[in-house]
């Protein structure tokens, strides 16, 4: 067989290959479209994904910053309509803290920092369990401090900065139990460049986070291969198990979505005792709220008792949501969870934390 011949063959099989990955890929959009169009026919199924395309969703509510990777953005008035967001209306105060029903003349006040469960995503600001507590307690304002996509050491950090010039009766820091101190392990979170906790000479020290213009970042520059290209489009490969994460990887890095582990992290067992440790010798008391997805595993649960153990013997304070939305089987999953907390699932939320600050236990 002479070469031009071997050649002809070869091109010939990789056009044969690439019609027929055209036609399957194409019969498997058109087969999501016809499953769409039960609801709304959604045509973006058959758009072709390039470097134009990027995640913005939280672009422009957030803002980059330099000690703590992002935090939301001051003076905001938005409408949010995307998918799990319908007509959710979103403002945040000057100083960026999420705008929560607030109780201006109150002479009590209460910091709350956390993850998107705090801040309230997929919530209206009166529908936040922040909004609950203000409208509840006429004495106390609870401010809502949250930020989107935040890990509890993370969270205690921004806490931290906040209460350097500005006073507060206690400050309540939220985990979601079984997810937040992962993310005390990574550097880049969901597109967002971040801080994390890393094991030097013995001791846990706080690693800053990347460049603001790091590569497939929210707020870096697209770098991606050819490959990435092939990769992005073919979403039948979604489907494939070992083969979805290649689409997935690739899918992150166009829509500024990646996540990365840092270099030489703390295990989450010394991530918790370092945070629980740093909370414990604040000027002001700090409350741990824990708080719940709606999917629970054994990893989740060995950590809340974990946490709960490690707090009890520091005599730290905390507010346990487990069974007012696990065991408690007076609402279903469903209205409780929508993604995030829902409405009703945030007024549980307020009344545990009320039931608390009700309390002789708390000073007035």
């Amino acid at each position: 067989m002479n070469l031009r011949l071997l050649i002809k063959i070869t091109l010939v099989n990789l056009a044969t290959l690439a019609i027929f990955i055209f036609i399957v890929e194409f019969a498997y959009r058109l087969i999501s479209f016809a499953k769409s169009c039960s609801a709304t026919c959604d045509f973006a199924r058959f758009s072709i994904i390039t470097n134009s395309q990027r995640y913005k969703r939280f672009l422009g509510i957030s803002k980059f910053s330099e000690d703590l990777g992002h935090e939301p953005n001051s003076n905001l008035d938005l409408v949010i309509n995307a998918p799990g967001w319908k007509d959710i209306k979103v403002s945040t105060d000057r100083d960026g803290f999420r705008n929560s029903h607030p109780n201006p003349i109150a002479k009590f006040k209460v910091l709350t920092v956390g993850d998107s469960f705090t801040w309230g995503n997929q919530v209206s600001d009166d529908d936040t369990w922040q909004s609950c507590l203000n409208k509840g307690f006429q004495d106390i304002e609870f401010v809502n401090a949250g930020v989107f996509g935040y890990g509890t050491h993370q969270a205690l950090m921004r806490s931290q900065e906040i209460i350097k010039n500005n006073n507060y009766e206690y400050v309540i820091l939220q985990t979601l139990v079984g997810r937040d101190f992962k993310r005390d392990q990574l550097d880049i979170r969901s597109g967002f460049v971040k801080p994390y906790l890393k094991k030097h000479n013995g001791n846990l020290v706080i690693s800053p986070p990347p460049p603001k213009r790091t590569p497939n970042t929210k707020y870096g520059p697209l770098e991606v291969s050819p490959i990435d290209y092939l990769l992005v489009n073919l979403t039948l490969l979604s489907k494939i198990p070992m083969v979805g994460r290649l689409h997935i990887n690739s899918l992150n890095k166009f829509m500024g979505n990646t996540s990365r582990k840092g270099i030489d992290i703390a295990s989450i067992e010394e991530i918790i005792e370092h945070t629980a440790n740093a909370s414990s010798s604040q000027r002001i008391p700090y409350i741990w709220l824990l708080q719940y997805a709606s999917f629970l595993d054994q990893t989740v649960l060995n950590e809340r008792k974990s946490i709960i153990r490690l707090l009890t013997s520091k005599n730290i304070a905390f507010i346990d949501t487990f069974n007012a939305l696990h065991v408690s089987k007076k609402y279903s999953p469903d209205q409780l969870w929508f993604g995030h907390h829902t409405p009703l699932g945030n007024k549980i939320v307020c009344q545990e934390i009320a039931s608390y600050f009700e309390s002789p236990s708390i000073e007035r």
